[in-house]
């Protein structure tokens, strides 16, 4: 009904979340749909699901979702898409949300959760439970993750930021024109920015070292 999220789970699937549809459908490497997690249509508050907006699959096959727009929670599924357990309230203290618009794994394992109406993104273990969190954003969008474990995040100041695994920032810059609503990091290193109003993908592509050469 209204796609939302687009993510790679693994090199053969891709999670599409449908957020006025209240669903997650789980495609192959020909977009065919396999599987989905729904609500038969039925939204609810504080349950699986209400406007979600993406999922992303655990190291250990779990599948997370942040829901979203009507809810202010993450829920967690088991690789065979039973429903485990929900994380999350309205609210502003630390392990509450408002929008929990994006989620990834980062490269220590940590769940990152862009808290967008919150101004951070919030960092949890497997399980919910809440490590830490990176501030100085303002209405953070989507993230990335590149290939040295760099964590990318798009606000609507409008710019990208780069985090060092620490929570260190180490990069930031205004690349594109209003909200960048979706991020990805190719294998090569181009950096891929979904734009809103106009919509548009702008690509970053890398330049190479001179000095390296």
């Amino acid at each position: 009904v209204c796609g939302h999220g687009l993510r790679a789970t693994s090199a053969s699937q891709v999670a599409a979340t449908d957020m006025d549809g209240h669903k997650v459908v789980l495609l192959d490497d020909t977009l065919q749909e396999t599987a989905r997690m729904d609500c038969a249509e039925h939204p609810g508050l504080g349950r699986p699901f209400n406007h979600p907006c993406d999922c992303t699959q655990g190291p250990d096959g779990r599948y997370y979702v942040a829901d979203g727009y009507g809810n202010s929670a993450v829920h967690i599924f088991d690789p065979a898409l039973r429903h485990l357990k929900t994380f999350g309230h309205p609210g502003t203290e630390a392990g509450a949300f408002s929008t929990p618009h994006c989620l990834l794994f980062d490269s220590q394992g940590r769940l990152c959760v862009a808290d967008r109406e919150n101004n951070r993104v919030q960092l949890f273990d497997p399980e919910g439970i809440w490590l830490g969190q990176i501030e100085g954003l303002h209405k953070p969008m989507a993230l990335a993750l590149t290939s040295q474990g760099v964590l990318l995040v798009t606000d609507q100041t409008p710019r990208l930021s780069a985090f060092a695994p620490n929570g260190e920032l180490i990069g930031r810059c205004r690349t594109f024109s209003t909200y960048g609503h979706g991020l990805a990091v190719q294998d090569d290193g181009t950096i891929v920015i979904a734009e809103m109003n106009p919509d548009r993908l702008t690509l970053l592509i890398p330049v190479p070292d001179a000095k390296a050469g």
